[in-house]
């Protein structure tokens, strides 16, 4: 009596990643430094400047003693 492995099953197409769905990456995101969401390359260097005067704005509406300082990207 000889001791045979088991005979693998073969792999659906699915399992090797042919057919079924695709998965796609996500778009790489960047965080705005201020506020702390999540935008795209080219729409962070736009949000940057309109968060800094929203920033200015909030914090001038604060008295004196509870302002604090812009942080730095």
């Amino acid at each position: 009596m000889s001791w045979d492995p088991p005979k693998q099953q073969p792999k659906s197409d699915a399992a090797k990643g042919q057919g079924g769905a695709m998965f796609t990456s996500r778009p790489r995101m960047l965080r705005c430094y201020l506020c702390g969401r999540e935008y795209g390359s080219t729409s962070l260097p736009i949000h940057v400047p309109q968060c800094q005067q929203k920033w200015m704005q909030c914090e001038q509406a604060k008295p004196k003693g509870e302002r604090r300082p812009m942080p730095q990207p």
